[in-house]
């Protein structure tokens, strides 16, 4: 299937007796002859026999064009994220000594594969995601004006969605040229990847961006997903459930966005924290005053990279300190959360007070001290705004040093 080009059907002979289906096993092929269909998936086309009833479908643009209807030949397009690495040469040399059991060039990668190719922390990303509330936007998204037709349109759309453009997105989405993702599924309004999980967590936000695009910017219409890390030697279902927890805490994030308004879902779980979209920074939305995790984590990769090659950068101890402010914050949290007290009067999430604040405002300007330019207006940045929030920023920016931590390990 990784290098198929074409899926075709031919009508058979349906008489087969009934004994024979009761007791003879059989595979995809012979169960589908059973039903008087004769299937088969190539790189190339069959030839043609005029006798033959076929339904022939192209499983990539390239290949339609190709096509062409003849008497009893009916031509189309079967959407399909068929989106499967495989090895080079040149990778298998790179990677002797580091991975068991490597494939032979041109096979399928392994787990274990994509797992050595992904940057910093060598580990997979297993990506759940889907439409929330697809359900209700079929019941009563439309109204008045649900016709069958344009509920037809609206359910071929979302396929057209998540059954094509998803896996062009993962096709083309190569970082520093490595491909590796992997599509378990993409159909309907939900979708499974696993690969290296730096480039999983940037495949997740491209997605979730182009919906918005897909759907004319309408603000009901959105999507919130699961990542969870594992070995490539992990158990695929184990990983799959991970995620599938991770994506049901992003459903059940509620949160107000800038405006105050309450909103709920449209959120992502990564490293077990749960953020709105806005907030985690989707893919091309990023700014250059570090407002999402997906930009402060890069700038922090970059500082840090920097100190390391003897440049002007920020010490590795910096994503350190933040990453400890953020669990002394949660650990506060989860106590208060135990006691029933994690809600103010007012219903809203609780400003927890402690010896955190003054020690991480008081360590993060003494590292900065009366030095200028990059990186330390960054860290005096960061102090101003953990100490403008009470100190509430720290749950996303103690994500973003995570991050960071993991790309530079």
């Amino acid at each position: 299937l990784r290098h198929a080009n074409y899926l075709w059907f031919e009508e058979r002979d349906t008489e087969v007796p009934r004994e024979r289906l009761k007791i003879e096993p059989g595979g995809w092929r012979e169960v589908l002859k059973a039903f008087g269909l004769d299937s088969h998936v190539g790189k190339n086309l069959p030839q043609r026999d005029s006798a033959t009833q076929r339904i022939i479908l192209a499983l990539n643009d390239d290949a339609l064009t190709n096509l062409s209807p003849a008497a009893h030949v009916a031509v189309g397009r079967r959407l399909l994220v068929n989106v499967t690495p495989t090895i080079t040469q040149e990778e298998i040399n790179n990677l002797r000594g580091k991975v068991e059991d490597l494939p032979q060039a041109g096979s399928v990668k392994s787990f274990s594969v994509m797992e050595a190719q992904s940057q910093g922390i060598k580990r997979l990303g297993v990506l759940r995601m889907d439409v929330d509330n697809l359900g209700k936007l079929f019941a009563e998204g439309l109204g008045d004006e649900a016709t069958l037709s344009r509920i037809a349109a609206l359910s071929f759309t979302t396929s057209l969605y998540f059954e094509g453009w998803v896996g062009h997105i993962a096709r083309t989405l190569k970082e520093n040229e490595r491909d590796v993702l992997y599509s378990i599924y993409s159909g309907g309004d939900d979708l499974f990847f696993v690969g290296a999980w730096d480039v999983v967590v940037e495949l997740a936000r491209r997605i979730r961006v182009d919906l918005t695009r897909f759907a004319a910017n309408h603000p009901g219409i959105h999507a919130s997903a699961g990542i969870a890390l594992a070995g490539g030697k992990y158990p695929l279902y184990q990983a799959a459930a991970d995620a599938g927890a991770a994506e049901h805490t992003a459903k059940s994030l509620k949160w107000r966005d800038e405006a105050g308004e309450r909103r709920k879902k449209d959120a992502i779980t990564f490293l077990n924290r749960t953020l709105p979209w806005e907030r985690f920074g989707q893919e091309g939305s990023d700014d250059a005053d570090m407002h999402t995790v997906h930009a402060l984590a890069h700038r922090l990769v970059q500082m840090v990279k920097l100190a390391s090659e003897g440049g002007e950068g920020a010490p590795q101890a910096l994503l350190q300190h933040l990453i400890q402010l953020q669990q002394m914050y949660e650990k506060a949290a989860d106590e208060r959360r135990n006691l029933g007290e994690e809600l103010n009067q007012a219903g809203e999430e609780q400003a927890y007070w402690g010896p955190w604040m003054w020690r991480g405002h008081y360590a993060l300007m003494r590292m900065a001290g009366k030095k200028d330019g990059e990186p330390w207006d960054t860290i005096r940045i960061l102090a101003k705004r953990l100490t403008g929030d009470s100190f509430r920023a720290i749950k996303w920016i103690g994500l973003a040093a995570r991050w960071a931590d993991l790309l530079t390990r």
